[in-house]
């Protein structure tokens, strides 16, 4: 029984002491005309607030199909932790439609970044895709 107390006092310690990876960050590059390109970068389940942006700036600036110009228009958003991120973007030539949340569930967060990239888009609405996302945290 003593060895049971320890062993359980060990796992308590353990799972008390260990790091908590709540920290996301989403970062834009979106300039007025969307024949540029776009540039995005998010991350989740970072171990710090400064992890999870370092690591979405590296994405937004190294974003392929956005040019140079649009890659250093990358500022943070937004920080989080226990949410999730969407961008959708209007996904056929000649886009307008952009659009990003951050919301306590997937689901919301979809809906709401599929409702800013219509109301960008206009007519093309329709069009407007989830094209990257995820949760950080307990959030789902």
């Amino acid at each position: 029984m003593k060895n049971f107390f320890a062993a359980t006092g060990l796992l308590v310690t353990l799972t008390f002491s260990s790091p908590v990876f709540a920290a996301g960050a989403l970062v834009i590059g979106e300039p007025k005309d969307l024949a540029d390109g776009f540039a995005s970068g998010w991350s989740v389940n970072q171990s710090n607030e400064d992890v999870a942006q370092a690591r979405a700036f590296e994405q937004c600036r190294h974003k392929a199909d956005a040019t140079e110009a649009v890659r250093t228009l990358c500022k943070t958003v937004r920080s989080f932790s226990n949410q999730c991120v969407t961008i959708a973007l209007d996904i056929e030539p000649g886009a307008t439609g952009t659009g990003y949340a951050i919301a306590p569930t997937k689901a919301e967060a979809e809906r709401t970044a599929l409702e800013n990239c219509r109301a960008t888009a206009g007519n093309r609405g329709h069009a407007c895709r989830v094209i990257n996302g995820g949760c950080d945290g307990t959030a789902k």
